[in-house]
This record gives C-alpha cells, sequence and structure tokens, in this order.
C-alpha cells in the first residue's frame, strides 16, 4: 500500500520523479508522460523508469527515460538520473 501512494491514480506516474525531472529540463512545460514502471529494491527503495518525451535544447521532441529511486517511507528521492 504505501508504494502505491507514490503513484498518481490518473496516469500512473511517479510526482516525486516527475518534478525532479521537470526541474532538469530546457522546456519543463513540454513535459508528456508516457510510461512508468517499478521494481522494489532489496534494500526497500523502489526503482522507477519513466519515459517521456519533451523538447530539447533545439526545440525537437524527443523521448527519454528517466530513472529514480525513491524511500517509500519518507516518499522522498534518494537518486535520480534522465538518461
Amino acid at each position: 500500500e504505501r508504494i502505491q501512494e507514490l503513484f498518481s491514480p490518473w496516469d500512473g506516474s511517479a510526482p516525486v520523479l516527475v518534478r525532479a525531472t521537470k526541474a532538469e529540463m530546457h522546456d519543463p512545460k513540454s513535459f508528456e508522460h508516457v510510461s512508468t514502471t517499478y521494481t522494489v529494491q532489496n534494500d526497500g527503495n523502489v526503482r522507477v523508469v519513466m519515459r517521456f518525451r519533451g523538447k530539447n535544447v533545439l526545440g525537437a521532441t524527443v523521448m527519454q527515460t528517466a530513472v529514480g529511486n525513491i524511500n517509500p517511507n519518507t516518499k522522498k528521492m534518494v537518486g535520480f538520473g534522465v538518461q
């Protein structure tokens, strides 16, 4: 149940990962969630992989992947990166 609280009931995204991703984007207003999957790690943290679209510095819309580890107890990111 704690894990399900990490995800939006509307689109399945992880709001904490969406916020971290938008903060790193060139054009955060162009963010479009595509899909989110997750796995529970041995340490109890939840590894979330999110595919999204957004505009790059040249104005082209590109597909990217954001990966984050979320502590389900605190609901905070403990690791993050965009690929």
